[in-house]
């Protein structure tokens, strides 16, 4: 059926116009020649080149605005408004996508100090997108101006004062009035002399208007352009499907449906487009309030494929499962829905054939999000953190039961974001099931679900965890030898691209290890961790901040005795020290961070404080391997109402193997960092 709704959200290119005054630029190599990247800022154009391609996926392939959106907030912080603005005024050819060569222009304009015409022309033009984008787009009007003027202003008479002496009647009247295109916009800014001259009254300068959109300050524009958005889709819960069909009358709204390969169960919380029901008659929505795109991000998976659908039906059999624990006696991850039953569950089939070729298909399009991401992410809050989990399904379930879901309908992906911290794989009896449930939620939520690589996501690691409980012999179990080969090869071909760390609110790192003996930085870690990472001998040990990050110690104690770096204890890995607490404070302060989590190691309480309170340790599975009677923890990193940023653990506890009853759930509190 045709989708045609009031609020359907615009097209993300809708809002840009035409640009026929940019055939009048010169030749884009000609500008590069002129900023000196063929001749003395040559290797400057070849990491720019290298950073495109590992987005792009080829140096000579090219950027649609959707993918470059999500490269932007994850390498810059830029939202998506702001970097369509970038993204739409460096298309200097109007192909509706980003070349090498454009890329390249782009960070040069908008994160150097460099001067040239044709960077101030992207500039202007990108502050043109980004205001002009809450109306239609093609011209931006009186309001709009006013905002862009207040951006830059102290108070509401300074914004009176400087709007009536820059824009007068004599400057109207030569653009026609209000409501300028780009062109003029662009003409105002870099060529009217009398414009320019009124801007030295208030001690202004074209370079101000401009520096608007060049680096850190981009944030700050961010926060002042926010606007008000109406969403397209609902959420229900507890109503029969047919009584919906039935509540779709008119042509001003559709019902997209439950995904044909989901259960007619209802109870749990379905999304789908708002019905007519829900919209005025003669309803139209203002073009300022229209939102752009799929809030999930442009990088979410499409709900017309095939891996939108076992996606989906893997999270609506999570959340099913998950609630109906709760009335079950607790018992061991390994007890547990065994032979492969709850994979048949979540896959739809018990065929094995057709189960690897879902497993095939969800892993292409995770692979697909995680070539886009870099090795470092960037992650806002709320958020919480998993630590290890090691195939123990259940204790996950446990965990979202308890703690929130990370799905939008019956759960808070909406407004929490989620990093799972490695080890996903090698112990419990569920680690299929638990890779695929993460794989799907990193495809229905890439911008939300990010999904860190630990030490046993490695094809030559080796631990006395006994053969049974290896991830070869899981997938052989479960498939067959030569189908579980096959998996076994697909699902790590996903994990030689997960990303090795993420920084939370800018103030927080997570890794898997740790940071071993301190000597390198974040940037390392983003810029020179050149994935795909296949294996641990011939592609981490000639970097050591890598095998840091993932498998060195703290030392456990934060006694005086125990600081510095500590060769040849960790795992009996040469490259990888433990290190103390004076450590992991000279690397928070190097890196202008508050607090390192990580996990790899297990721990009693499912969490540990160390060193100070700036290293803390996170382990998710309890009753690892059926043979600890440890706790199980994620944490919750939240702003509270004094402006702290605070690490909040939430608890599983063990349960005794003469104790059967509902897992109980705590939540303790223990630290805050100012903001």
């Amino acid at each position: 059926m045709a989708r045609h709704s009031a609020i359907l959200p615009k097209n993300p290119l809708a809002a840009v116009p035409p640009a026929p005054w940019r055939g009048q630029e010169a030749p884009r190599r000609q500008i590069l020649v002129e900023l000196g990247f063929y001749h003395a800022r040559k290797e400057i154009k070849k990491s720019s080149d290298a950073e495109f391609a590992q987005i792009a996926g080829d140096v000579g392939g090219s950027l649609s605005p959707e993918v470059f959106e999500a490269a932007a907030y994850q390498r810059w912080g830029t939202d998506r408004p702001i970097a369509r603005a970038m993204f739409e005024a460096a298309d200097v050819d109007h192909s509706g996508r980003l070349n090498r060569h454009e890329y390249l222009l782009l960070t040069e304009a908008f994160f150097s100090e460099t001067k040239h015409n044709a960077l101030y022309e992207i500039r202007a033009r990108a502050i043109f997108f980004n205001y002009a984008a809450g109306g239609d787009g093609n011209r931006i009007a009186r309001s709009q101006i006013e905002e862009w003027v207040r951006d830059m202003c102290v108070s509401e008479s300074h914004v009176a004062a400087i709007f009536a002496e820059l824009f007068t009647p004599e400057v109207m009247q030569r653009y026609g009035g209000w409501n300028f295109n780009a062109a003029d916009f662009q003409d105002l800014l870099l060529k009217n002399s009398e414009f320019i001259a009124m801007l030295s009254k208030y001690s202004l300068s074209r370079t101000d208007l401009l520096r608007r959109f060049r680096g850190t300050e981009i944030t700050q524009v961010q926060q002042q352009t926010q606007r008000v958005v109406m969403h397209e889709r609902e959420v229900m819960a507890g109503q029969p499907e047919s009584d919906l069909r039935d509540a779709c009358r008119g042509d001003g709204a559709y019902y997209d449906g439950i995904p044909k390969e989901v259960d007619s169960d209802l109870s749990a919380p379905t999304s789908c487009v708002a019905v007519c029901a829900a919209i005025n008659d003669g309803f139209r929505l203002h073009s300022a309030m229209r939102a752009d795109g799929d809030w999930r991000g442009p990088l979410a998976c499409r709900r017309d494929t095939d891996a939108f659908e076992i996606a989906h039906r893997i999270n609506r059999v999570m959340h099913r499962v998950a609630m109906a624990m709760q009335a079950e006696t607790d018992i061991d991850d390994s007890e547990w829905m065994m032979q492969g039953t709850f994979l048949a569950d979540m896959l739809g089939t018990n065929v094995p054939a057709e189960q690897v070729d879902k497993i095939n298909c969800l892993a292409r399009a995770c692979h697909t999000v995680l070539r886009q991401q870099p090795s470092l992410v960037r992650v806002s809050q709320p958020c919480k953190v998993f630590g290890n989990v090691h195939g123990q399904l259940r204790d996950l379930l446990a965990m979202f039961r308890e703690h929130g879901f990370p799905v939008h309908a019956g759960g808070d992906v909406e407004i929490c974001n989620y990093v799972f911290n490695g080890n996903y794989i090698n112990g419990g009896a569920h680690q299929v099931e638990v890779v695929l449930l993460l794989f799907s939620l990193k495809i229905m939520y890439p911008t939300r679900v990010f999904l860190l690589r630990g030490s046993h996501e490695f094809r030559d690691f080796l631990i006395d965890i006994g053969e049974r409980l290896g991830f070869t012999e899981t997938c052989a179990a479960l498939f067959g030898r030569e189908r579980g080969t096959t998996v076994y090869n697909t699902i790590h071909g996903v994990f030689d691209w997960l990303p090795l760390g993420a920084v939370i609110a800018s103030r927080i790192l997570v890794v898997h290890g740790g940071i071993g003996n301190g000597n390198w930085t974040l940037s390392d870690l983003a810029q020179r961790a050149h994935r795909p990472l296949k294996d641990i001998n011939t592609t981490c040990t000639s970097h050591d901040h890598i095998l840091q990050a993932l498998w060195s110690d703290p030392v456990d104690s934060d006694e005086a005795m125990c600081r510095g770096v500590h060769y040849g204890c960790t795992r009996n890995i040469p490259q990888v020290p433990e290190f103390g607490a004076d450590v992991t404070e000279h690397f928070c302060r190097a890196n202008k961070l508050e607090m390192i989590i990580r996990s790899h190691q297990l721990v009693p309480r499912g969490y540990r404080v160390m060193h100070d309170g700036r290293l803390l340790n996170v382990f998710s599975a309890r009753n690892y391997l059926s043979r600890f009677t440890n706790d199980g923890a994620i944490l919750l990193v939240a702003t509270d109402d004094q402006r702290n940023l605070r690490v909040k653990p939430k608890i599983l506890l063990h349960f005794d193997v003469l104790y059967r009853g509902p897992p109980p759930a705590i939540v303790e509190d223990f630290v805050a960092r100012r903001l």
